[in-house]
């Protein structure tokens, strides 16, 4: 046997391998596996609920679309659905209640209805509450910081945040660690 022919048979074992379990499927009509967890932690109002508080951390400007319509609040469902414990799902659950319910308290209607003044001081107000617990050193990581740093983590891997927000490279020159930025301009994404 020559070498070629060695070669040749020994690609032909290996794709009939890869194949395989390919065929299997396909002929038993096996699916596809699900890209997102089966049960997602929060209901559509609570994505909803999401969303707007990003939108109000990180809004619409002139330069750049807010975390809404880069799709925040679905990004994170799944991101806490799939990668956060039971615990922490929880605690932002509790956290994003409190927030409709002081909402409602205050301005007799839900966060989502409240105009954009009155959602600002209540997350204001959830943000004086989380540096007020700070301060006399409760350990968990107050709701505040942990929805305003979910939300800027959402927006900023987005291809809105990364290519709108930021300064965008596709393929960068070269590497710089240190650039001086200029009053006004962009941070850089790449």
């Amino acid at each position: 046997m020559k070498r070629r022919e060695a070669l040749q048979m020994v690609g032909v074992m290996m794709g009939g391998l890869l194949v395989t379990p390919a065929l299997a499927d396909i002929v038993e009509g096996r699916r596809a596996l699900p890209t997102t967890s089966a049960t997602l932690v929060f209901d559509q109002p609570t994505e909803d609920l999401i969303a707007e508080i990003a939108d109000v951390i990180i809004p619409t400007t002139a330069d750049s679309p807010g975390a809404k319509a880069a799709g925040v609040g679905p990004f994170l469902n799944v991101l806490v659905s799939d990668c956060y414990p039971k615990e922490y799902q929880e605690r932002l659950q509790n956290g994003l209640a409190r927030v409709d319910r002081e909402t409602k308290a205050v301005y007799g209607k839900s966060f989502k209805d409240a105009s954009l003044e009155q959602k600002t001081n209540i997350l204001k107000l959830e943000e004086a509450n989380a540096y007020a617990d700070r301060k006399a050193g409760v350990k968990e990581a107050p709701f505040w910081f942990t929805i305003k740093e979910l939300s800027m983590f959402g927006y900023f891997t987005s291809e809105i945040g990364a290519t709108q927000a930021l300064s965008y490279e596709y393929v960068p020159g070269r590497y710089e660690g240190c650039t001086p930025l200029k009053p006004g301009q962009k941070a850089w994404a790449t």
